[in-house]
């Protein structure tokens, strides 16, 4: 292979691309490299000559893609369904499965029906979110109870955020019942940042902090514009804060979802009101002549 593992990874890292035989344990939070981990791992097996339909990488649409797609997904293999019950083709050589606190009882069970001893799974307890759909962090203990011998690699070194984030995670964090211990830490050192919280009395009055707090920056520290990120729980909150940009003529871009004024209603009701105020408007006047369809 053409990459120099030795450069390009840390040492947790390595060790986790190239135990590729037996059962393998990793317990990786956000930002600490596990996507870049696993795509190594299955470039590691290609090249010591595992074949490519012997790889299954269940949940990492985004991870095969970035690897040529040669690593076969859940939506990639066929089941046979017989008289008597699901009928599967073949064991896998090698399974690797990320985001496995995300995982439910029912997959687990499945998951063991597939494999052949060479497994590797990427979970991190304290990020399971989706109990409220099955999912159940505790298959990562039913993993170890399963797997006698397993190997554990622990990413505990994060490359996202500055040490005064993880001051604050870790004392979260710190309040969960689980069994896994884990102490978040960043390259960037100890400090950063101090963390600082405005509680709001609606969204307008939110909305005007968070632009007063951009300008504020913008000016003591000569920030760009791109240095700037808002976080929001769901995309409808979302809207009253673009409506403040677009207000104070701030540029930005939505992530993960579309802008409002990138939806095809809202940019249908801009153009009829374009058209009404300008009928000579040809572009909205087109736009508009058959929506909604007639």
């Amino acid at each position: 292979m053409d990459i120099d593992l030795h450069y390009e990874l840390d040492p947790e890292q390595y060790a986790a691309v190239t135990a590729a035989e037996g059962p393998v344990l990793i317990i990786a939070g956000a930002g600490s490299g596990k996507t870049r981990v696993i795509t190594c791992r299955i470039a590691y097996l290609l090249a010591r000559g595992v074949p490519q339909k012997a790889i299954l990488a269940p949940y990492l649409y985004e991870q095969s893609r970035q690897g040529n797609g040669r690593a076969r997904s859940f939506t990639h293999w066929t089941c046979i369904q017989e008289p008597d019950g699901l009928y599967l083709p073949t064991r896998f050589r090698y399974i690797m499965i990320d985001e496995f606190q995300d995982t439910s009882l029912q997959q687990y069970e499945f998951i063991q029906q597939l494999e052949s001893g060479h497994i590797c799974v990427v979970g991190y307890d304290d990020q399971s979110i989706y109990s409220w759909r099955g999912a159940d962090y505790r298959n990562i203990e039913r993993f170890e109870a399963d797997h006698p011998g397993f190997a554990q690699t622990k990413f505990e070194r994060n490359y996202r955020s500055t040490g005064s984030i993880f001051t604050a995670a870790n004392t979260v964090i710190a309040y969960n019942v689980r069994p896994k211990k884990k102490q978040l830490w960043s390259p960037q050192g100890a400090h950063g940042t101090p963390i600082s919280f405005f509680e709001a009395e609606d969204d307008d009055a939110g909305t005007e902090k968070i632009i007063e707090k951009i300008r504020e920056l913008r000016f003591s520290e000569h920030a760009d514009w791109k240095n700037f990120g808002i976080l929001v729980r769901t995309n409808v909150l979302a809207e009253a804060i673009e409506d403040s940009l677009v207000e104070h003529n701030i540029p930005y871009r939505v992530a993960g979802g579309p802008s409002f004024y990138q939806r095809r209603e809202i940019k249908d009701i801009i153009a009829y009101l374009k058209a009404a105020a300008n009928p000579d408007d040809d572009i909205s006047v087109l736009r508009v002549l058959n929506a909604p369809r007639r």
